[in-house]
């Protein structure tokens, strides 16, 4: 049975590919294979993951945020310690309406790193919640022809019964 009679869709991480043309020229046409960002392979690669965000979002199926220590390496580190400039990912996936599931990965070899993980996710449901805060009502005032205004951003995965973002945290 066809994947799009299922739901099933395909994300293929970039590991090898070194640009989003890449990316792209290998998932083709087919409305089920998308791409999954790996920020931390981006940034190995010596590629900006903020512009392979922008420029994959169209086809954008899943994100994994690693932060590794330099290009050239793929040596995992904290979120914010690295190159993979995360804050800056997060804001770009929010700038693109990105509404898919997102992963905090990060594999240390000489530690545990699900303390790290967990410090990760919280940083980065801080950075969705002033997002979500930002939302401004303008309500109408008493004068004719005024108008109900509302602008916020859409981050539809922070929005389940008023909860935190199910963001997922997984060492590996």
């Amino acid at each position: 049975m066809c994947s799009l009679h299922t739901g099933v869709r395909f994300g293929l991480e970039n590991h090898p590919e070194r640009t989003p043309s890449e990316v792209l020229e290998a998932i083709g046409d087919a409305e089920a294979i998308g791409a999954a960002v790996d920020t931390g392979w981006w940034a190995t690669q010596g590629y900006d993951p903020v512009a392979a965000i922008h420029e994959l979002s169209a086809r954008l199926f899943h994100v994994h945020l690693k932060d590794v220590e330099e290009p050239g390496t793929h040596v995992t580190c904290m979120h914010g310690e690295g190159c993979a400039r995360i804050f800056d990912c997060v804001e770009a996936l929010l700038d693109i309406g990105y509404a898919g599931p997102v992963s905090i990965e990060h594999h240390s070899f000489d530690r545990d790193p699900t303390p790290e993980c967990a410090r990760a996710l919280t940083v980065i449901r801080e950075q969705l919640a002033i997002h979500v805060s930002s939302v401004r009502f303008a309500l109408p005032s008493s004068g004719a022809g005024t108008s109900r205004a509302r602008t916020a951003r859409r981050w539809a995965p922070i929005r389940r019964c008023g909860s935190p973002a199910p963001l997922t945290s997984t060492p590996r």
